[in-house]
């Protein structure tokens, strides 16, 4: 009888969007699968990361909250692949060890590069967070562009 109250004036569908926007979810579950993985121009990735990526992409679409972004281990990626083309920025840096250690864990960051920082202070949150709503668009204008084409 609770369960009628609540939806007494509105169809369950209504009730549904409300809570959950379907239409994003679905776009970011097919975003999940299809949408390019964005690394520096010229960087290659193994089949095991290309797989890793999907998972990714898959456990933060099955977030409804989950913010139009990319996911660290794709911000790892294309960190790794950009400073094999020259050396990263000290902002940039910081932000792939940060990475680097929310994907791997702290102990493992520390292991590999001793005293390296794997935290980010105010600003370099604020622009790591904007990098990988920059990464997010990529993908989908990838996506789209790639769709147009066909």
């Amino acid at each position: 009888m609770r369960v009628q109250e609540q939806l007494e004036g509105e169809s369950m569908a209504t009730k549904l969007k409300t809570e959950f926007d379907v239409d994003k979810g679905i776009e970011q579950l097919v975003g999940a699968l299809i949408n390019p993985i964005i690394v520096w121009p010229g960087g290659e990735l193994t089949k095991e990361q290309k797989d890793r990526v999907t998972l990714e992409r898959l456990m933060k679409a099955a977030d409804i909250n989950n913010p139009e972004e990319a996911s660290d281990y794709e911000v790892c990626l294309y960190q790794m692949t950009a400073s094999l083309a020259g050396p990263l920025s000290h902002t940039g840096y910081k932000v792939y060890m940060h990475a680097f250690s929310k994907v791997y864990g702290e102990e493992q960051a520390k292991t590999l590069l001793p005293g390296a920082e794997t935290t980010l202070d105010p600003q370099e949150e604020v622009e790591y967070k904007r990098f990988k709503r920059w990464l997010y668009r990529k993908q989908v204008e990838g996506r789209k562009k790639g769709a147009k084409a066909k």
